[in-house]
């Protein structure tokens, strides 16, 4: 007999993809982290802060979903730590919002792109050099398709 499903899901080993896209060039900010609690999201958007100011940006606007590690204590590490002077904006989408979320769709698209062709038991190794070959600094998305996402998203907001 197979373990009973719950003892599978404890013992499975997960990994946390932690992405970004820049909406003017469609660039992509991705990293994979064991964790995905408040400090270790803070430490990726320190990374995107410095890589946004190394391109010469003063101030971005970055915008969340409602995932407990986005709230305070995420922030207030993110500032604690932030050592390059780049004004950083946060804005969280509404609650159970996916829809309005373009990162959502890049998601989909990832997966569709990268990952519909292997087996759902890849090995979390095999898994991260996938995502991090075809991610890590790269433009995955036209910046034609990243307009026709958000223009998606803004019809559907003027739709409700």
């Amino acid at each position: 007999h197979p373990p009973a499903r719950q003892n599978r899901w404890k013992k499975r080993t997960r990994t946390n993809g932690l992405l970004a896209v820049e909406l003017f060039s469609a660039e992509c900010y991705f990293q994979i982290k064991p964790k995905a609690r408040s400090i270790d999201i803070a430490d990726f958007m320190i990374d995107l802060a410095i890589s946004l100011h190394s391109q010469g940006y003063t101030s971005a606007d970055i915008f969340l979903d409602n995932n407990p590690t986005h709230k305070n204590k995420m922030k207030t590490d993110f500032l604690n730590k932030l050592d390059v002077p780049i004004t950083i904006r946060f804005h969280h989408f509404p609650r159970y919002s996916p829809l309005c979320n373009a990162t959502e769709y890049l998601i989909h698209l990832i997966r569709q792109k990268y990952l519909h062709h292997h087996d759902y038991q890849l090995n979390l190794h095999e898994l991260e050099k996938i995502l991090s070959n075809n991610l890590l600094g790269k433009t995955f998305i036209s910046k034609q398709q990243l307009v026709n996402i958000l223009e998606h998203i803004h019809n559907l907001v003027l739709l409700t």
